[in-house]
């Protein structure tokens, strides 16, 4: 008797023998793959419906350059690469019918098929993996009408609108390294800093298009010791 696999999970591997795998979660919580699509370095894919919004590192034609490709869920064809107008694409969003992707060692964020924009080097800069801009991550508002930025470099979230103009700069906690940048609710955003080991609360005005750092903790903050003496 055949089961119904209890979900479906896609894998990538950033290998240049690498690509995207997916694979069946049974009931006994095995994994088994069910197909794979050989890609060149795939860096970053969010799943929309039936399609795979792919980063790829540095394809074929298109002079160094990141790429972007759809991919079909059952990973049997993919698009031709469209070029991320930058060096090692690492994550993408996707807005209506837009997809903008950061690229980290060119530091710059871009439209796919559109515009971008570069950031500019900062002149105090931390040595090693602070002397250059590294935009990292890109997400939309919650309310869909602006995006966030994040640069590891500039130890800055920059805030765009959705033709990439800028309307307000975040500046973190120095020699922080912001990283990941995830939305909460009610306007909160929640950072995870790479080079400190920290996170950071933010909160977000809509109104004014500003985002302001509030605090930020150790990854190591003793969550649970707190929490039992609040309830104690």
């Amino acid at each position: 008797m055949t089961h119904k696999p209890l979900c479906k999970v896609w894998a990538a591997s950033c290998a240049p023998d690498g690509g995207i795998a997916q694979y069946e979660l049974n009931a006994e919580g095995k994994l088994s793959r069910c197909s794979f699509l050989s890609l060149d370095r795939p860096m970053y894919f969010v799943k929309e419906g039936e399609t795979l919004h792919t980063l790829l590192r540095a394809p074929e034609g298109l002079d160094g350059k990141s790429g972007y490709i759809k991919v079909n869920a059952e990973l049997t064809a993919a698009s031709e690469p469209i070029s991320t107008q930058g060096i090692v694409a690492c994550h993408l969003c996707k807005v209506g019918d837009r997809i903008y992707a950061v690229n980290y060692l060119s530091g710059n964020l871009s439209m796919i098929g559109g515009g971008e924009v570069t950031h500019a080097p900062a002149e105090n800069h931390q040595p090693g993996r602070q002397d250059a801009p590294h935009t990292h991550c890109v997400i939309p508002t919650e309310e869909g009408d602006a995006l966030f930025c994040t640069d590891l470099g500039l130890d800055t979230v920059f805030v765009y609108d959705l033709d990439l103009n800028l309307l307000s700069k975040c500046q973190m906690p120095k020699g922080h390294g912001v990283r990941h940048l995830v939305a909460g609710r009610n306007g909160f955003y929640y950072a995870v800093n790479e080079l400190m080991s920290t996170v950071s609360v933010l909160k977000y005005d809509a109104e004014a298009h500003e985002l302001k750092c509030l605090s930020s903790i150790p990854a190591a903050f003793p969550w649970r010791e707190i929490l039992r003496r609040r309830s104690v």
